[in-house]
């Protein structure tokens, strides 16, 4: 869900930047080349921050969204702080030449610019991953169900007895979402959907069982990849 931007962190980064103006022409620094091409780097900083902000908030809507987005909007910081530092060293103490300077502070913006975006699409993906890991969870934990509900209404004690391990099976498997799995996982829900009605309840016991171990080693592949 798209969110509104949170004209707060945006007007706390304009303050920001209207302290830093102040300070810069305030202090008695030697208003030359060096002076506006590091000024122009450092509201380029602040700009990043803002834009970074805005990235973070995009799909920030609840608790965890926000958690995630941080690095993002930490890494702007980390280099806001950074190039307004460069700034006041570069003007300060004018040992570098101009074209050096601007070299410096176009590796700083380069680097902040990978370092947001990679954070970005990091925090996306670990999200996209957590929210496919939930909808594994709750398909298992619904075959678990059914499992345990066949299992209730079963009065042959070793059929019981077989659905209730592959119900505990269930319970413990590894909840992940992923293309790959999605046959076995579409195959062991038909398989317990139809239970009731096959004539080798056992068997059919048997091959959902070894399906689902396929599954799990499967899933457990996936996670480490």
């Amino acid at each position: 869900m798209q969110n509104k931007p949170n004209i707060g962190s945006l007007l706390r980064v304009a303050i920001l930047f209207v302290l830093f103006s102040a300070a810069a022409f305030l202090i008695p620094l030697r208003r030359g080349s060096m002076f506006w091409c590091e000024y122009l780097f450092t509201a380029a900083a602040f700009a990043v921050w803002a834009g970074a902000a805005l990235l973070a908030q995009r799909d920030a809507g609840t608790l965890k969204e926000r958690l995630y987005s941080v690095p993002t909007v930490t890494i702007a910081v980390i280099y806001t702080v950074l190039q307004a530092a460069a700034f006041f060293l570069f003007c300060l103490l004018p040992v570098l030449h101009v074209r050096i300077a601007a070299v410096i502070s176009c590796c700083l913006l380069g680097a902040a610019l990978i370092g947001i975006l990679t954070a970005d699409h990091n925090s996306h993906a670990a999200l996209r991953d957590e929210a496919a890991d939930q909808d594994s969870y709750r398909f298992l934990k619904q075959q678990q169900i059914n499992v345990e509900m066949l299992a209730a209404r079963e009065t042959d004690p070793a059929i019981r007895s077989a659905l209730q391990k592959l119900a505990e099976d269930l319970r413990c498997s590894a909840p992940r979402s992923a293309g790959a799995l999605a046959a076995m996982e579409n195959e062991i829900a038909g398989r317990i959907a139809g239970l009731s009605s096959v004539p080798d309840k056992a068997a059919e016991i048997h091959e959902i069982s070894l399906l689902l171990t396929e599954r799990n080693k499967a899933a457990v592949m996936l996670k480490g990849t």
